[in-house]
């Protein structure tokens, strides 16, 4: 299975430069904040605001938003479904 849909993630080092390029901040109490929105970021799998201790990385939505996704193992597995599906829906 090759991965059409890559997931991006970043060191701690790189990930202000990152969050920058991406126009989100973070908010007074440490949260990704979407500046163009004025609002939280929320992460892909469970909906929940991003604090930047959990934040793992972004990939490619559906219809080429970015998404964001914490930096735990269920937030990875589900990402890695959502791309199994795509690449299945696509492979048909």
């Amino acid at each position: 299975m090759s991965l059409k849909y890559p997931i991006v993630s970043f060191s701690r080092a790189a990930q202000k430069e990152t969050l920058a390029l991406l126009d989100i901040s973070l908010d007074v109490e440490g949260y990704l904040f979407d500046n163009k929105t004025s609002t939280r970021v929320l992460a892909f799998d469970d909906g929940t605001p991003i604090h930047k201790s959990e934040f793992g990385g972004v990939m490619k939505g559906k219809n080429g938003q970015i998404i964001f996704l914490k930096s735990d193992l269920p937030s990875l597995i589900h990402a890695l479904d959502e791309i199994k599906k795509r690449d299945e829906k696509n492979d048909k």
